[in-house]
């Protein structure tokens, strides 16, 4: 939900299993700033403001370290919704994330079936989608 005002300060409004497998917390009512390690955000806060004020999808494709040394890559879609009126801090009131670990593997969970604590992510790719209008 990104009606605060200030991107950083986005609520998650609701996530699914996998997300909350992946992260290793329940991430619903928390700020962007709160859920990702601050390098991350800092990373992607200037494409998730590009993707929310120009109304376009936005790709990505993440390496996430876990604590046991795991890593995996993440692909995300973000898709901005419900333009809001002009004037308005952003052209979107909320983005949806759909996150899809690539190559099948489960994000988050130990060869257990545990959830491993978060260490890192490191984007390795952003693409926006060009509006086809010219």
């Amino acid at each position: 939900d990104l009606s605060g005002g200030a991107i950083r300060e986005a609520r998650v409004v609701s996530a699914g299993a996998a997300v909350t497998r992946a992260l290793g917390i329940e991430a619903t009512g928390l700020p962007l700033s709160a859920l990702m390690p601050a390098s991350y955000v800092a990373d992607l806060i200037p494409a998730y403001a590009f993707c929310a004020g120009s109304f376009r999808p936005l790709s990505c494709l993440d390496e996430v370290s876990y604590a046991d040394g795991t890593q995996i890559l993440v692909r995300r879609l973000i898709l901005p919704l419900e333009r809001q009126p002009p004037g308005s801090a952003f052209a979107a009131r909320y983005l949806m994330m759909i996150y899809d670990p690539a190559a099948g593997e489960e994000a988050g969970k130990g060869d257990s079936g545990t959830c491993l604590a978060l260490v890192g992510i490191r984007s390795l790719g952003v693409a926006v989608f060009r509006d086809g209008q010219r």
